[in-house]
């Protein structure tokens, strides 16, 4: 997920001003759809590529415009990449186009990248708005790492050419093996502040018995060659930019889902691991230095460093995305399996790697029963004031449907967050856009309110699905230019801190060389990035 709102662009103090102190909108019910939206549904439930149909989908990114793009895989017979812009009051933005430029432009790009199937899993933007879509890509009879980098307008980034690209300056490219011979399964995308690019996903062997797995992550300079800094503990060529590691205890098979960047550069990977011959899954979680080393400082199981594993609940418990607060922490969220019903779960652990038992249970975990059946998380976002909104697919009355909860900072269920139902459980599920639906990405606003993407079936076709959903206020009446809270607002620390935010900046790269007044309030970054997100509403990177 990449929360960019104001880099990339000339940020004055008239419009500093005018963002910080807009009026944040008041929802009357939060968990309601938003039937402004699409009206009168407050969804669009059949987006597609024509003639093409969806066949998954559900990735999503918001602009600094208001926005939408909701990517995902098309076709009929052959798979291709697939992105969908969408405007704000949810028709087809007729300014994108594709990577002809001479395409008609329809608002819905489609596109393959070498000669075999291309399958989308990963979705982010840069800042100045290009759009970076990831997945895996048929080669030579194995399934590999592929990327392309779309202009704004939807044509073939240029300059964005690859260590292996199918053509010169076209834009995309199928990425050289990280572990030879095995096949690549990519599932996230990270932005760095100074726009590499991260891909995370596994890599893995056989099948059974015989099954090997492991985490594999490659860098990419902004121009798409691999960054030679990134080299890890065992790389398979100095320099090369990629390597597979283990996220999981001893002799584990590693399956990695997510993965998230903190304000210092370091990686953070989740996943599901299982010992060799067992069944049962648990939660692992490995983290990574800017470098590619193994982070020492992060609690290691099983005598080794940088690697937890844990049960998140249940028999059986895996991760599906992850989230880093402003202090540092890391939200996971999974499903469980509680008896044999499949539940949401989630957790929460220390920078240190020590799981944080200040939420939800003693183990820092908790598991949220939601449908009448069972249901699965796919996105997790922390909110500007510090809720975690979690998406997911819930059965209920047989029949899938896309299901949202809220959850307090201290895991407790947030009881202002009700839907339709008005119970009061900080759950909602989604009313049926089809006769199936499966939830995807989740974006929250910075007026409060909720975007959700997923992937419907009209029981012919699957085709691609947005709902926008009423937020709640975010409580920004505190929010000033005085970013240090000492009453003042000195060019010399506090629109400082502004322009460097504006620029992209984050972490120490915002507060170096600032000098506090003794009776600053905040000092921190933390403090400083929760302050912008919790009362100015802003989505800045952790």
């Amino acid at each position: 997920m990449i929360n960019r709102t104001i880099s990339g662009f000339a940020f004055t103090l008239f419009t500093a001003t005018a963002v910080l102190c807009a009026a944040q909108s008041v929802a009357q019910v939060p968990g309601d759809l938003d039937r402004t939206f699409a009206t009168p549904d407050g969804f669009i439930a059949g987006i597609t590529v024509a003639p093409s149909t969806a066949i998954a989908g559900g990735l999503l990114a918001v602009q600094a415009d208001g926005k939408f793009l909701v990517a995902g895989t098309c076709g009929s017979g052959r798979s291709d990449f697939c992105v969908m812009r969408v405007n704000a009051d949810s028709t087809f933005d007729t300014t994108f186009g594709g990577p002809d430029s001479s395409a008609s432009k329809n608002g819905r790009v489609i596109f393959s990248i070498g000669g075999g199937n291309s399958v989308a899993t990963a979705l982010a933007i840069q800042r100045g708005g290009k759009i970076v879509l990831a997945g895996y890509c048929d080669a030579s009879g194995k399934r590999q790492y592929c990327i392309a980098r779309l202009n704004r307008d939807g044509t073939y980034d240029d300059t964005f050419d690859g260590p292996n690209p199918v053509e010169p300056g076209n834009g995309r490219f199928i990425l050289p093996a990280v572990v030879a011979t095995w096949d690549h399964d990519l599932k996230s995308v990270s932005l760095n502040n100074d726009d590499r690019i991260l891909l995370t996903g596994s890599c893995y062997s056989g099948q059974g018995a015989s099954l090997l797995s492991q985490a594999c992550v490659a860098r990419l300079h902004a121009d798409g060659t691999f960054d030679e800094t990134f080299d890890g503990r065992n790389p398979s060529t100095p320099g090369n930019g990629r390597f597979a590691f283990e996220i999981g205890t001893r002799n584990a098979l590693t399956y990695a889902t997510a993965a998230a960047l903190r304000s210092d550069g370091a990686i953070v990977v989740a996943g599901n691991c299982r010992t060799a011959g067992a069944t049962a899954t648990y939660v692992c979680v490995g983290q990574l230095l800017a470098n590619g080393d193994v982070d020492r400082s992060f609690e290691g199981s099983d005598g080794f460093p940088g690697r937890i594993g844990f049960p998140m609940g249940g028999t059986s418990s895996g991760a599906s995305a992850i989230a880093v607060q402003a202090d540092g922490k890391i939200v996971v969220v999974g499903q469980c399996l509680v008896g044999a019903v499949q539940q949401i779960c989630a957790a929460r652990i220390r920078p240190n790697g020590i799981r944080d038992n200040t939420f939800g249970g003693p183990a820092g975990t908790l598991v949220i029963p939601i449908a009448d059946a069972s249901a699965n998380s796919t996105s997790v976002v922390v909110q500007h004031d510090g809720k975690l909104l979690i998406a997911g697919t819930c059965l209920t009355n047989s029949q899938s449907r896309i299901c949202l909860v809220r959850l307090n900072s201290d895991g407790t269920l947030d009881d202002t967050f009700d839907g339709w139902s008005r119970a009061g459980n900080g759950a909602t599920v989604l009313p049926p856009m089809s006769l199936n639906d499966l939830s995807g990405g989740v974006a929250v606003l910075n007026d409060g309110s909720i975007v959700v993407a997923g992937k419907c079936n009209n029981g012919d076709f699957n085709l691609m699905c947005l709902a926008k959903l009423q937020g709640g206020p975010f409580e920004a009446s505190r929010c000033s230019l005085d970013l240090d809270g000492d009453g003042v607002v000195l060019s010399s620390t506090d629109l400082l801190m502004m322009t460097r935010v504006a620029r992209g900046l984050s972490g120490a790269g915002v507060i170096n060389s600032i000098q506090f007044a003794a009776n600053a309030t905040r000092k921190t970054w933390p403090e400083i990035h929760r302050f912008l997100t919790s009362q100015c509403g802003m989505s800045l990177v952790p």
